[in-house]
């Protein structure tokens, strides 16, 4: 699933101009077996490549993060976020060869709000992002308020669950 997943995303990725790359970020939640023998989420993000002149990947660089303690079951699938026109599309495998893409309609959530998203996800609090993005803590709460509304969570931990399960971060 891993391959199938990470050939679809390479296969597309290599036709898109630089200026709309930088608006795709594909991420791939799947279950891994440790060296204990035990099963683990990894969600798998693709940050950044190289590519050659006619646009095939050389190189990646892909974050990895255990999201064991958030996602405990599900399918194994791919998210393609694009920040430019608001959407996220779901991809799943269920033979590791062939993808189907969802039909489920995701609540638009801006590039800004993907920002403090980001850094919700990562503990801060509203007063250290203001900081960071150089806005104030009152348009922080907004944005919360409505990634809150958009995705009826009812505290930031849900929110946040949401968006790794849903493919936002």
């Amino acid at each position: 699933q891993m391959f199938a997943f990470t050939n679809h995303w390479m296969a597309n990725i290599q036709h898109v101009n630089e200026e709309r790359k930088s608006h795709l970020h594909a991420t791939i939640y799947i279950r891994i077996k440790n060296k204990e023998g035990l099963y683990k989420w990894i969600m798998v993000q693709f940050v950044d490549s190289i590519a050659d002149e006619n646009g095939n990947v050389l190189y990646g660089l892909t974050l990895l993060t255990d999201i064991s303690h958030v996602k405990k079951e599900g399918p194994a699938m791919m998210s393609i976020l694009d920040t430019q026109h608001e959407t996220c599309q779901h991809f799943f495998c269920s033979d590791g060869q062939t993808l189907f893409q969802s039909n489920e309609v995701l609540p638009a959530i801006s590039p800004r709000e993907l920002e403090v998203l980001a850094y919700l996800a990562t503990g801060r609090s509203s007063k250290q992002i203001a900081s960071e993005l150089n806005i104030a803590t009152k348009t922080v709460d907004n944005h919360r308020q409505r990634m809150l509304q958009k995705t009826n969570s009812k505290s930031t931990g849900e929110l946040v669950s949401f968006a790794i399960k849903a493919g936002y971060i």
